[in-house]
């Protein structure tokens, strides 16, 4: 029986948790279900301190957080902060599949939807979005048994999806190529000219496409990857700091030291050290020449 309006007959409801061995990072389920509702249905609440996925398979409805609604129709997934205010429902009828997830690191996701919702209209992927959605619910009904792992793994495909970048346009293409040829050059001098007369637009367009995309400038995109391909050789080979420098496209050791203490705090004779486990007085793998 269901007590809230709007919930019509045969609809259900389970109610979980995850096991005491279950590490706190995983995500965890905490209810599962399939609704029919008619158009009284709508749930408000300030707060329920979980995450909630919820797709709809017939009608619409809508979901109102962060100060904007949004319509819901068939075949959407909608990832709901639930930590925060939040309404949904629906006005003329519909079929909802939803579950509740929490956990350490479900905060953190939720944190991460802008003003409070997100819709994924998916394409050739939803079925298989809507297997592992259903999946969780063939637990409670005779369906296969999901473990604490495998309802986590469910969990983060589930609101991964989410976060997804949108399929390729050529504008993404262009800096797809242009990130891969970074990744492949990082021991060569390449400067915005080159990237630029690479995907054939201007170095101030490169500039601004590449920080929309990734957050940061190609020069700072290029310095990271040098940094992080220094980390490596420091931590799993014996090239001196010089030829760690060579490999990564420094100008020489002390270029790399520089960078290097600036980016972590610490010199990559220090990072060695740590990463081999020797003492000070032991000569770290790559020191300096």
């Amino acid at each position: 029986m269901h007590s809230q309006p709007g919930i019509l007959e045969p609809s259900t409801r389970y109610f979980t948790t995850s096991g005491a061995n279950a590490p706190s990072w995983f995500l965890s389920l905490l209810c599962t279900g399939l609704y029919r509702c008619d158009g009284r249905y709508a749930t408000r609440r300030a707060n329920f301190e979980s995450g909630l996925i919820m797709q709809v398979l017939e009608g619409r409805g809508y979901v109102l957080s962060g100060g904007l609604e949004r319509t819901l129709q068939a075949g959407d997934l909608c990832l709901v902060d639930c930590y925060s205010p939040h309404i949904y429902g629906t006005h003329t009828g519909w079929k909802i599949l939803w579950a509740h997830f929490a956990g350490d690191t479900a905060r953190h996701i939720c944190s991460s939807v802008e003003g409070g919702a997100k819709i994924l209209r998916p394409g050739p992927e939803g079925l298989g979005l809507y297997r592992l959605l259903h999946s969780l619910l063939d637990q409670f009904e005779g369906g296969p048994q999901l473990d604490d792992a495998a309802v986590h793994c469910a969990l983060t495909e589930l609101t991964a999806a989410f976060f997804r970048t949108p399929a390729p346009t050529e504008t993404s293409a262009d800096l797809d190529r242009i990130t891969a040829y970074l990744t492949e050059n990082i021991s060569r001098s390449v400067s915005n000219a080159d990237l630029a007369q690479l995907v054939h637009v201007s170095e101030s367009q490169l500039i601004r496409l590449f920080q929309q995309r990734m957050g940061t400038t190609p020069h700072q995109y290029l310095l990271r990857l040098r940094l992080n391909a220094a980390q490596y050789y420091l931590a799993s080979t014996d090239l001196t700091l010089s030829q760690i420098a060579q490999q990564c496209g420094f100008t020489d050791a002390s270029a790399l030291t520089n960078r290097f203490r600036k980016a972590f705090g610490y010199t990559p004779r220090e990072y060695a050290r740590r990463s081999l486990g020797q003492s000070e007085e032991t000569e770290s793998t790559g020191s300096e020449e």
